[in-house]
């Protein structure tokens, strides 16, 4: 549209307070609220606001000669914090544990667990505040070095490095797995001394 001095142009958020940022009537008049912030440019009567906060999210309408011309809905997202990554055990006794990352900060995050860099999928369990990736500890395709990735259409974060190995299984079952590996492997012994004395009889009888 064509401009002239002789209209009045408003720049308003609705429900806020100052409900007006900026107006153009002959001259550029800027709220005190947003002086520090904000700049009006002659050319085309446009204002550009810096340094955004949540607070400035809402309903902007630019008015001409009090008449509503355009509205705009402002929605401002805070960059990703650092999520934290840390390392739940089961209380049951298994060898299950759990690697919850805490990505609090209320904005729509997505997040994404890695094992040595390569994106691990499996029992995951998401809301709005942190995830939780259930592994088996026992298992040796679960060791390794984990982080979580959390990201939003604005920027993205990694945690910090967790990692998972042998010792997280529970000090009973591991001694429990050792012995038991053990006399697997005495009986073993045991039989194939028993087989090749057998052998040496046979021998002996033919």
């Amino acid at each position: 549209m064509e401009f002239s001095d002789d209209m009045i142009h408003e720049l308003k958020k609705i429900g806020g307070t100052p409900d007006w940022l900026a107006q153009y009537h002959g001259a550029p008049v800027i709220h005190s609220a947003y002086t520090s912030r904000g700049h009006f440019f002659h050319e085309n009567k446009s204002f550009l606001l810096e340094h955004l906060t949540k607070e400035d999210s809402g309903l902007y309408e630019q008015w001409v000669n009090h008449v509503t011309l355009i509205q705009v809905f402002l929605h401002v997202i805070d960059p990703v914090p650092q999520p934290t990554l840390t390392r739940q055990e089961n209380d049951t006794g298994s060898c299950l544990l759990h690697l919850q990352c805490l990505h609090s900060g209320g904005d729509q995050y997505t997040s994404t667990f890695l094992i040595d860099g390569e994106e691990r999928n499996g029992n995951i369990t998401r809301n709005s505040e942190f995830s939780i990736l259930t592994l088996d500890g026992a298992n040796p395709q679960d060791w390794g070095t984990y982080t979580c990735n959390v990201s939003n259409i604005f920027s993205w974060n990694i945690s910090e490095e967790l990692l998972v190995k042998p010792e997280g299984i529970p000090e009973e079952q591991l001694t429990f797995h050792i012995i038991t590996t053990g006399l697997g492997v005495y009986v073993v012994f045991l039989i194939t001394q028993a087989l090749w004395k057998i052998k040496q009889l046979n021998g002996k009888c033919y």
